[in-house]
């Protein structure tokens, strides 16, 4: 059993090593978090992949977690970590980012295809400002 205080260690030093050691780019297809290391390379979710993969070798409860989050102004398709601390804390190697903020907004693995659809419509009407609102603009 890891610690109290321990396991958000684990999970920092991690992210901060696959940070380090793994450049950001897009990636056509899935790979597996061992492909990912070994070309040293990924978008978000082959990041988030490795980064949870590597938490669970070290004995952490770790998934990978995807939705939408904002960044740069804009609203994108997203993929983070999830770890199992005294209960499951965000962490995004991808944008260096420990406590993942309500600029993140984790969708259900099991959404509709409908769902999805009408997610990925807002995403392409929605304007991030640099403001802060409670509800999105739109163009």
């Amino acid at each position: 059993t890891i610690e109290g205080g321990a396991i958000r260690d684990i999970a920092d030093e991690v992210a901060r090593s696959v940070r380090e050691r793994v450049r950001q780019e897009r990636v056509v297809g899935p790979s597996t978090p061992d492909e990912t290391w070994a070309r040293r390379s990924g978008d978000c979710t082959e990041i988030a992949d490795l980064t949870a993969e590597l938490l669970r070798r070290r004995g952490v409860e770790a998934r990978a977690a995807g939705g939408a989050a904002a960044h740069g102004g804009e609203l994108r398709w997203h993929a983070w970590v999830e770890y199992r601390d005294e209960r499951w804390a965000p962490i995004d190697p991808t944008l260096n980012q420990h406590a993942v903020d309500f600029t993140h907004v984790r969708l259900d693995h099991a959404a509709r295809a409908s769902e999805l659809e009408r997610l990925d419509a807002f995403i392409a009407r929605a304007v991030i400002s640099p403001r802060p609102l409670l509800r999105p603009v739109f163009p």
